[in-house]
């Protein structure tokens, strides 16, 4: 072969075949490598060799490199044992227990190995037909109705606060309960109590370890004459929400305490915002812990007292003298009295009324015995308290021109045992002010020790209890307050005067008249007592500005539900005494609630952070709303001020799906006052649910005509005074009743993802 050199044999060196080279060619009859050109040389062997050896090289690193990724590979796999683990997880994630308040992936622990599990499984089982689940990018929160005997339709403000303080606990990394104290608006208190979050006894929570964000939008519905006919000024915005959810939950209705997960579920239930007439926005009672000394519900906060007294209660109840003792501690001073403004008398004369002896009264004796006022004559009574009346000052100044009597003189000495007397009195507002229409008054005899989480009522003997008429032309008798109506006042002819001589011949001065806010009961008799427990003091709260109504405080400290209904004085009187004979014998052990003012807890101190510490917490509403929710209170959210639904909707959508995503979005909208209010809710709500993310939880909570109630409010108290012209009468208060009611129930509907 003239002008070639045979290199070698082709099939052993097969792989020089591949090169691009256009100086080597291959024969392929001849089954060797060929170099073009004359002489060869040592370069052309030099060359070759080169190319040879990179050949070769390139041979060794692919062999390599899949070596690697089958070791790799095999190092991926999902031992059997996590294998077991992702089947169960995965069966945890698509059954719902509603039987029980929690279910499926109960922690971010849970979900984020979950999702380990899954990924590798996926990787490394390319051609495993076995079904290990739900995608994990899919997997999200859900909330459901718990499994009840009796189906849930309404619940109190309260329990969506609750409900949304777990959530934030659940998302800041705070489920044990702790408080991040750095936020506190009052730098003197301490925080060492922890805040216990729950959940309420409605709601069934599926996955909750995968939930990443909150998002609550407040909707204020305008009244308008349009909605006066219809039973609930609601029912269309709470149809549409039902409709926007039912088609995707057909099997959420499903009797089964155990059921398949679906994309998304919700919860819509009938809420209410705020107890008795004071007017209360939404935000108030799903922001606020308003009175809450642990941010537990009222029930939870009573039974947490009761396990208190129970550790503390003896095997024998306390003796006479030692509950005397405590409600001797308990007794208001003469400068606490005057402040608060107790009837007190004027002058006091040597021979003038008041102290003078009451054995030549003019009245029968009674033995020492209490004589129903019906019994004494009124000539003989408006005589006893012409001879033995004083004057007493008001509180800003000046003098009653009615009389009144007292118990005996502050000075007298009376070695006898004290008497325990619990006092209420129910009164109608007249032409001249509020005027007395029942007294009732109880007298301690036994201490009961508590059984269970309720405190026992202390054995009481009822002494009276009558209806009396007042002397002036009745304006409002306040029936769903005091009980009283004109007809049961009609056939009534027992007078104040005669009260007031019963009273008075009875008390002894070291008598110990127990009552909650006793200095109106007293003003109402006309009679002026010195040893007073007043229970709204005694339970006040650390700022000394707020008082608590003697129903919270039965349900707080007695676990005792009162005033139901009308107001009942007999009933009043029994609770009165046992809150003052319970920190009589408990101390400093019972404490008071915690005020509004004072210490107050709020969800803004739950915001959750992220972990540079920056905030992640955002409200989004008008500049008033901001003012008197928000900006108030210290705290590290974000707070941005939008008037119109559609800049509010925006601003919502961007912290919720954006770049800069927040943990928790609080959205506050008013619909415009027009005939187009249900077509802007409508559509703020479909742009929403359209771009909810995965791993949010979204709350709608709505409430009708806060405005006209606040100030159909107003109205009311302008109209009630006793120095208005105009008066309010019994058709205004149902009308106006109606219209509270529809302010004070609204709706709240919770969505998962």
């Amino acid at each position: 072969m003239d002008g070639q050199v045979v290199v070698a044999n082709a099939a052993t060196f097969e792989d020089v075949a591949t090169t691009t080279d256009p100086a080597m060619t291959v024969d392929s009859n001849q089954e060797e490598v060929v170099l073009d050109g004359k002489g060869g040389g040592d370069d052309n062997d030099k060359e070759l060799q080169r190319k040879i050896g990179e050949i070769s090289s390139s041979k060794e690193n692919e062999s390599s490199s899949k070596d690697k990724q089958k070791q790799s590979r095999k190092q991926k796999q999902v031992p059997k044992c996590d294998r077991k683990r992702l089947k169960k997880l995965s069966k945890r994630v698509q059954i719902v227990n509603r039987e029980h308040e929690r279910s499926g992936l109960l922690t971010p622990v849970d979900v984020n190995e979950y999702k380990r599990l899954a990924e590798l499984d996926k990787i490394s089982s390319e051609d495993s037909k076995e079904d290990v689940g739900d995608d994990p990018v899919a997997l999200g929160p859900s909330i459901h109705l718990r499994s009840k005997k009796k189906i849930v339709k309404t619940a109190e403000g309260a329990h969506h606060r609750d409900l949304l303080l777990w959530f934030l606990q659940l998302i800041g990394g705070t489920a044990d309960g702790t408080c991040n104290t750095s936020n506190n608006r009052f730098k003197k208190r301490t925080r060492d109590e922890p805040v216990k979050a729950t959940i309420p006894h409605w709601a069934c929570i599926h996955n909750p370890g995968a939930v990443e964000q909150i998002a609550i939008l407040e909707v204020h519905v305008p009244a308008s004459s349009g909605d006066t006919a219809m039973p609930s000024p609601l029912e269309r915005y709470v149809q549409f929400l039902d409709a926007c959810i039912a088609p995707k939950m057909s099997d959420r209705a499903t009797t089964s305490t155990q059921q398949s997960s679906c994309s998304r579920s919700s919860i819509g239930l009938s809420t209410k915002w705020f107890q008795g007439d004071r007017v209360r926005s939404m935000t108030h009672s799903l922001l606020n812990f308003s009175g809450h000394q642990t941010g537990m519900s009222v029930s939870e906060q009573s039974e947490s007292i009761a396990v208190k007294k129970q550790k503390m209660v003896e095997s024998t109840p306390p003796t006479l003298s030692v509950l005397l003792d405590g409600l001797e501690r308990l007794l208001l001073t003469r400068d606490q009295m005057v402040r608060l403004g107790y009837p007190q008398v004027l002058i006091e004369e040597d021979t003038g009324n008041g102290v003078q002896k009451r054995e030549e009264d003019g009245l029968p004796d009674s033995g020492g015995a209490l004589v129903h006022p019906d019994s004494i004559p009124l000539n003989q009574a408006k005589e006893y308290v012409q001879n033995f009346g004083v004057r007493v000052g008001k509180k800003d100044g000046g003098e009653y021109s009615q009389l009144y009597v007292q118990t005996g003189s502050v000075d007298a000495s009376d070695d006898s045992v004290p008497r325990v007397f619990g006092l209420d009195c129910e009164m109608v507002l007249t032409k001249n002010g509020h005027e007395l229409a029942r007294v009732t008054m109880v007298q301690f005899e036994e201490f009961v020790l508590s059984s269970g989480k309720k405190t026992a009522p202390s054995k009481v003997k009822v002494l009276l209890d009558c209806l009396v008429r007042p002397e002036s032309w009745v304006v409002d008798y306040a029936t769903r307050f005091s009980g009283i109506t004109a007809k049961i006042l009609a056939p009534i002819h027992t007078h104040l005067v005669q009260v007031q001589c019963a009273l008075a011949k009875f008390l002894r001065p070291n008598d110990i008249l127990v009552g909650h806010s006793l200095e109106n009961d007293l003003r109402a008799l006309h009679l002026v007592h010195h040893r007073v427990v007043d229970t709204a003091i005694v339970f006040q709260a650390a700022n000394k500005r707020t008082k608590f109504s003697l129903r919270h405080l039965s349900a707080y400290i007695l676990n005792r539900n009162i005033q139901t209904g009308s107001h009942c004085s007999e009933e009043d009187a029994q609770a009165t005494l046992d809150l003052a004979l319970q920190k009589a014998y408990l101390g400093d052990q019972l404490k008071a609630p915690r005020g509004d003012q004072d210490e107050n807890y709020t969800l803004l101190e739950y915001c959750p952070k992220t972990k540079e510490g920056s905030p992640s917490s955002v409200f989004i509403g008008s500049s008033i709303w901001l003012k008197d929710n928000i900006t108030p209170y210290a705290n590290t959210a974000h707070a941005l001020s939008y008037d119109s639904v559609d800049d509010c909707k925006k601003a919502m959508l961007s912290w919720m799906t954006g770049q800069r995503k927040s943990q928790l979005v609080w959205t506050n909208v008013v619909l415009p006052n027009r005939n187009e209010s249900f077509e802007v809710f409508q559509s703020l709500i479909e742009n929403i649910l359209e771009k909810l993310p995965q791993p949010c939880i979204l709350v709608i909570a709505m409430q009708y005509g806060l405005d006209g109630a606040r100030v159909a409010s107003g109205q009311r108290k302008v109209c009630q005074d006793v120095r208005s012209s105009v008066g309010w009468s019994e058709d205004k208060e149902t009308v106006y009743q109606k219209e509270l009611d529809r302010t004070r129930w609204g709706h709240v509907h919770w969505f998962g993802a």
